[in-house]
């Protein structure tokens, strides 16, 4: 189960620093190509990022087509995507490029009209394909006051010129425990905390980076969502 959520995370979510030129450049000509191979509309809304380290990009589009009737099309023609998964309505087509994964999610809007979204993330360009590639990937993802045992299961960057670093966390610990130790490591990290709370979250700031935490508890562990943001330099 654990697996199956990395890989919907990795694939699917949306929301990062500024990426280098040419690997932004790249994933959008590939999602381009896809598109028009598929006579879909023009890009609708379009998002770069990095995906637990590797460089991501995302596009939503629109089509007034039957759903049914693209998927004929697809299946009579030759296209990237190798295999697809159908749930409740919703199609999954994935396909491993050479340089990236790719899924595209399709779900009817109307009898003649449906929506897609076009995911595509690079792969390491260093050990391999493979879970123990991925394993090394997170592994250095994570901060280094993070409590021992974490697993880290989001991980998202959003470009701009301040950077935006979300994090979601499952701790074994109980959640009194996983705040004393959290507390305890920001504090010999050097982060000072506001007295304020922010909806609902616990604010702490160390020169021009800003941190917010939401630890809730679970019925097995803790979990932890944090949003962290470095603003650049006047």
């Amino acid at each position: 189960m654990h697996g199956q959520s990395i890989r919907i995370l990795v694939l699917i979510m949306a929301l990062v620093l500024t990426m280098p030129v040419f690997a932004k450049e790249r994933l959008q000509q590939v999602a381009s190509q896809i598109l028009r191979s598929l006579k879909l509309e023009p890009l609708v809304l379009a998002q770069e990022m990095k995906l637990f380290g590797q460089a991501a990009f995302t596009t939503v589009f629109t089509q007034e087509q039957p759903l049914d009737v693209f998927m004929q099309e697809v299946q009579n023609g030759k296209t990237v995507f190798n295999y697809a998964d159908v749930i409740g309505g919703h199609v999954f087509l994935h396909a491993g490029l050479d340089n990236a994964h790719a899924l595209l999610h399709l779900f009817a809007t109307s009898e003649n009209g449906f929506r897609g979204e076009l995911s595509l993330i690079e792969k390491p360009q260093s050990g391999g394909p493979g879970l123990s590639a991925f394993n090394e990937m997170v592994a250095k993802r994570y901060l280094p006051w993070m409590p021992a045992g974490a697993q880290l299961l989001m991980d998202i960057e959003l470009p701009g010129p301040d950077s935006v670093l979300q994090q979601l966390y499952q701790l074994e610990h109980s959640e009194s425990e996983t705040r004393r130790q959290i507390k305890a490591r920001l504090l010999n990290k050097q982060w000072v905390p506001d007295r304020e709370v922010s909806l609902g979250m616990d604010c702490w700031h160390k020169g021009n980076e800003s941190l917010y935490l939401f630890i809730y508890g679970l019925q097995t562990g803790t979990g932890l969502y944090l949003m962290k943001k470095n603003k650049q330099a006047e």
